[in-house]
């Protein structure tokens, strides 16, 4: 592996059997942080390729290109040239809307004030950009600022998607992708609310265990089982595994389940919100509005 090390001296091997590189990769003036891992069999077929943010916004569309360069090369310092030759072209290929934003100049738009432009992340997810046009607008360069921000958020959005998808949201209704936060239902009218983190979004997140005490009391030992949250893990996977429980899955029944009438109104859903305070009595565990509750005991 010495020629691995005189080509690429900022991937260091990080076991002896060199199955697992970690480092950056330099392509002209750029350094992207990557993360190979070599199965034992150490079939290049099977090689997992981690990158930062930027690495995968140079990557999108040659996602195919990669997995066909793993098919051939027969080692990894030859993938690591085939890589390299494959982001030096992204970086130097014009695609055709940056290309005509290019020749684009600003001193033709006297009469122009906004453009509106979309931009599609990583993860399939399409951004909407709002642009004033001033004499001093770089488009180009208001562009790239602006796809590079949002690949930041990708991760974040795909731990929040999963919790979508995956589970029962009781708030938001209709999430956007400016909402931190999510409360999901775990059954007998008890809930848990989270808020994530958006520089570190696979740290636990904030959490908040809504429902009657003898119900929730068991489950806030989050705090005290961090030391076995999994950074490589999802959150949902995390808190399940954490947490020994299994969230419901979207189904008409726990949608059901979870729209109790608040006991003082008769009502689900004020403009203030739902039932937020559970009855700690176990023959009861009705749930309530606080807003209710206190008009009733003043």
């Amino acid at each position: 592996m010495a020629a691995m090390h005189s080509l690429f001296p900022l991937m260091l091997p990080l076991d002896v059997y060199q199955l697992k590189y970690d480092g950056f990769i330099q392509v002209k003036d750029k350094e992207f942080r990557l993360r190979i891992e070599i199965p034992k069999d150490k079939s290049l077929k099977n090689l997992r390729l981690y990158g930062d943010w930027q690495l995968v916004h140079h990557l999108r569309g040659y996602e195919d290109l990669v997995k066909t360069r793993l098919q051939s090369v027969p080692d990894v310092t030859t993938f690591m040239i085939e890589l390299q030759n494959i982001l030096q072209s992204t970086i130097d290929s014009s695609k055709t809307p940056e290309a005509i934003i290019e020749t684009l100049d600003t001193s033709v738009f006297p009469r122009l004030f906004k453009f509106h432009f979309t931009s599609t992340d990583s993860g399939k997810r399409e951004h909407t950009l709002q642009v004033n046009i001033s004499s001093k607008t770089s488009l180009k360069q208001l562009l790239q600022q602006f796809e590079e921000f949002i690949e930041q958020f990708n991760d974040l959005w795909f731990q929040l998607e999963e919790f979508d998808q995956r589970t029962v949201v009781i708030e938001p209704e209709n999430p956007r992708k400016s909402d931190l936060s999510r409360r999901v239902f775990l059954g007998n009218h008890t809930s848990i609310q989270m808020t994530l983190d958006p520089s570190h979004p696979r740290m636990c997140p904030d959490c908040r265990f809504l429902g009657a005490d003898h119900v929730v009391t068991p489950l806030r030992k989050l705090n005290a089982a961090l030391s076995n949250w999994d950074m490589t893990a999802t959150v949902l996977n995390n808190i399940e595994r954490v947490l020994n429980i299994k969230f419901p899955e979207p189904s008409s029944q726990t949608k059901q389940d979870l729209s109790d009438e608040c006991g003082i109104c008769y009502t689900y859903r004020l403009d203030i919100g739902i039932p937020d305070a559970v009855c700690d009595n176990t023959q009861c565990s009705r749930p309530y509005h606080k807003s209710c509750l206190y008009e009733v005991c003043m």
